[in-house]
This record gives C-alpha cells, sequence and structure tokens, in this order.
C-alpha cells in the first residue's frame, strides 16, 4: 500500500499578491511520485499481491487523513502487507531523499534543503518551477517500487523483536 497526501493550506498569506501555498514540493512532489509508481505496477501483470495506493487529505492538520484509513480500513488489517501505518500495527516506512550530490558533496543539498524549510514551507513560495532538477525524485520513485515489487511475492516484512509498534494480533 503506498499514501501521499493531497491537501494543503489553501491561502495563507491573506493580503499578499500571491495569497495562495501551492503546495507543489510539499504536497505535489508526493502524489506525482505515488502515480508514477502505480504507473510502474500497471506494467508487472502477473504478481500475487494487490497494490494499493490511497491519497489522503487533512495531513497538514495533523496526519487526519492516514489517521482515519489507519483506524477504520477497507481492506482487513491482516491482509496489508506494509505501507506509512506503524502504530496500528503495520510495517511501513518513509524514504527521504539525501543531500549528497554525484560529487560526494553534501552542503550544496542540505543549503537547498534549508533554504526550502526556512523561505517555502508551507508559504507561498512553494510553488513549481522550471528550474526544478527532478532527477532525485524520480530515482526516489524508482527505488519505492522496486520495494513494493520485493513485497509482490516474497514473504511479508517482520517487525524486530521488541518493535514498539509490532502487531499484537492479526485481525
Amino acid at each position: 500500500m503506498y499514501t501521499a497526501h493531497l491537501d494543503h493550506h489553501g491561502i495563507c498569506a491573506p493580503g499578499q499578491p500571491d495569497p495562495i501555498c501551492n503546495g507543489a514540493i510539499d504536497d505535489a512532489t508526493g502524489i506525482a511520485e505515488m502515480l508514477e509508481i502505480a504507473r510502474g505496477f500497471v506494467a508487472l501483470r502477473d504478481r500475487a499481491r494487490t497494490v494499493v495506493f490511497i491519497a489522503t487529505t487533512g495531513e497538514e492538520r495533523g496526519l487526519r487523513g492516514a489517521q482515519w484509513f489507519a483506524h477504520h480500513p477497507t481492506i482487513p488489517p491482516a491482509q496489508i502487507v506494509a505501507i506509512w501505518f506503524a502504530r496500528v500495527g503495520v510495517p511501513s516506512a518513509t524514504l527521504w531523499q539525501g543531500f549528497t550530490d554525484a560529487a560526494g558533496s553534501k552542503s550544496r543539498g542540505e543549503a537547498a534543503f534549508r533554504e526550502f524549510r526556512k523561505n517555502r514551507y508551507h508559504q507561498p513560495g512553494d510553488g513549481w518551477s522550471a528550474t526544478y532538477d527532478w532527477e532525485g525524485a524520480a530515482q526516489m520513485a524508482r527505488t519505492q517500487l522496486l520495494i513494493g515489487v520485493s513485497l509482490l511475492d516474497g514473504p511479508p516484512p517482520q517487525w524486530k523483536p521488541g518493535a514498539p509498534f509490532k502487531r499484537r494480533a492479526r485481525n
């Protein structure tokens, strides 16, 4: 199961020339990556497991959509092999892009991340730009697709002994 959120803050800077928080990086890239992963799975016709994609809302206000689905799943929890719902006992993973560039330097990537968080995160400046280098997002989507492919026919992931969110009993 893959999830991404598609909500954002809407009008977040009333009275400004551009008052809308578009959420191009924080939100839209996650949805775009999820759609590309779905496209990859469509090409894999024979698989033992079903892959589910969920776009949630209310995430910017406390993960409301994800929490709702986690506590009211439309699929029996025992049938969910893996996702982002560790708190209800489902093995989960959240991946983040690193900062190291092809030359092995982290400074440019770290500086870009700090600039985004300070000046554009949840602000009108989080808009799309033709100058963005999307290769990192493409690599992340490929990695997430490959992780999912590894779960199609193989054994489900297992919790480490003593893991805090280990499923107590399968429903």
